[in-house]
């Protein structure tokens, strides 16, 4: 069974005094404010017939606080397990424990558990509540989507026929003007 929260934080928490620090801080507050969330998380990491036994993990708290890590600063999960590993700003917004930092396998693993249903619900409760609370409107919001990769050179034949064929011919065109012009300035045409 993973824990929910780390049940004593660290004195030596502290946030860098600029302003992606004061972001973090200002971040951890809100996450802070919504402990069901990590209700909600819960859910993804509930296994049946699993002993309590071996290394203590990631709490479900700092496993929530990585991937927000992760997509706010849109580092790989090499990169993330070094500044958690180097950064004080970092390991206290995570609530890492004294010693702890994860390796990159173990933030993946852990980190891609997190269900897309279960960011969506943490997304609605946190929308409704900001709306319901007149933080904001909808009058200005910025959407961000999401890259996936995609495979260009995987077309079907026909878009390639097309392809070459529009290529085929704008080159015939270009040539055929080409020389029309030339007979133009040697006065045959």
């Amino acid at each position: 069974m993973r824990e929910t929260r780390n049940a004593q934080a660290t004195l030596f928490d502290h946030y860098a005094k600029y302003q992606f620090g004061r972001q973090l801080e200002k971040l951890s507050a809100l996450l802070d404010d919504y402990p069901q969330i990590l209700e909600l998380v819960a859910r993804d990491f509930d296994k049946p017939n699993v002993a309590s036994t071996g290394a203590c993990g990631l709490s479900l708290e700092s496993i929530l606080r990585c991937l927000v890590l992760k997509q706010t600063t849109q580092l790989s999960y090499h990169k993330l397990a070094f500044h958690l590993c180097d950064s004080p700003t970092y390991r206290a917004f995570a609530r890492l424990r004294t010693g702890q930092s994860p390796s990159k396998s173990s933030l993946q693993a852990t980190v891609r558990r997190i269900h897309p249903d279960t960011l969506s619900q943490i997304h609605r409760l946190l929308m409704s509540d900001w709306l319901a609370q007149d933080k904001g409107s909808l009058d200005a919001l910025r959407i961000d989507s999401t890259v996936v990769a995609w495979s260009t050179t995987c077309c079907p034949r026909s878009c390639r026929r097309y392809s070459l064929t529009r290529a085929l011919t704008k080159t015939r065109s270009e040539s055929s003007r080409v020389k029309s012009a030339a007979l133009v300035c040697k006065g045959v045409a």
